[in-house]
């Protein structure tokens, strides 16, 4: 830790004074270069910048324990020109990284009482733009919590997913969401979660390890008829939350080698998926496939199967 005060007497007496503050440890660093006045409100303006080498690991370490599952929460920093004055923290233009993915916009923190509101404006990410608010409200018993957002034109090279079998996703398109619960632990939050959530991509892929139970299912067409990687030139879907629920039914993809539709729920809190895909494979036929259980390791079930005449396709197990 180190700290300079290039008057502690205008600190002391109320006036704005230069302050240059360090700090380092295992968890992350801080570091501030600005003035500093101990007035009503209290006033900070100054460039700073906070690096975490995991953002799910400091979390964890400062109560928030359902963190420690995010497998994507990892490297974090935040720099640029801060104000604060009394209640709010505002940066007019941050350099904001998670996970090596680079953004820059406005940042608003306020705090009244104890509701906190922090938006983001105007946020320039991977080729894209966005803006998204989150407030935290724990004055109410339970405790309240609202997000939302809106990214348009942003590109993901790999985007988790890692629901029924499909690990992760790349590609280029919009994402909105509007969500709110109440609840103290993480998991009453998800249990009572409710809101919508849209998303458009196009050009871009679906990766499929986790299919390996389907594949088997099917033999050696599994290969065929459920590819490693999904190539699509748009995926669309949307969804409605109620009670920790999520509800889909139109999920539409579009590839050069494998169309789909899908449709069905997916229980946030414990995991579970019940849900029905359709795949149609360019010269091999169509499917239809309900997925159900754990979303971790799920039951798949060939409801039906047609095979186009001629594909020829050995070894293809049939229940």
């Amino acid at each position: 830790m180190s700290l300079t005060l290039n008057s502690p007497k205008s600190l002391r007496d109320g006036e704005a004074t230069w302050v240059t503050l360090g700090l380092t440890g295992q968890r992350g660093s801080l570091h501030f270069n600005g003035t500093v006045q101990d007035d009503t409100p209290l006033k900070v303006a100054g460039s700073a910048e906070f690096k975490t080498p995991s953002l799910r690991d400091l979390l964890a370490w400062a109560g928030i324990k359902s963190a420690s599952d995010i497998e994507w929460l990892g490297d974090f920093s935040i720099a640029g020109q801060g104000d604060l004055v009394g209640d709010r923290l505002s940066f007019a233009d941050a350099s904001i990284t998670l996970d090596g993915v680079e953004s820059r916009g406005g940042l608003d923190l306020i705090r009244e009482g104890k509701r906190f509101d922090l938006s983001l404006n105007d946020v320039r990410i991977s080729s894209g733009s966005g803006s998204a608010k989150l407030s935290i409200d724990t004055g109410l018993d339970p405790p309240a919590i609202a997000a939302s957002g809106q990214l348009t034109g942003v590109t993901f090279n790999r985007l988790p997913v890692g629901i029924g079998g499909f690990e992760s996703l790349r590609g280029t398109g919009d994402l909105a969401f509007d969500v709110a619960a109440r609840g103290k632990r993480a998991r009453e939050l998800i249990t009572l979660l409710s809101g919508t959530a849209n998303v458009n991509f196009t050009d871009g892929s679906i990766q499929t390890d986790g299919l390996g139970g389907l594949k088997n299912h099917l033999g050696f067409a599994g290969d065929k008829i459920v590819p490693r990687q999904i190539e699509y030139q748009s995926l669309s879907a949307s969804a409605t939350i109620a009670q920790g629920v999520l509800h889909n039914n139109d999920l539409r993809l579009v590839g050069p080698r494998l169309s789909a539709t899908g449709s069905g729920i997916l229980d946030l809190a414990p995991h579970r998926i019940d849900y029905e895909w359709q795949p149609d494979i360019v010269g091999l036929g169509n499917a239809r496939i309900a997925i159900s259980g754990d979303w971790d390791n799920p039951n798949y079930d060939v409801k039906s199967l047609n095979i186009t005449k001629g594909s020829g396709i050995r070894g293809l197990k049939l229940p």
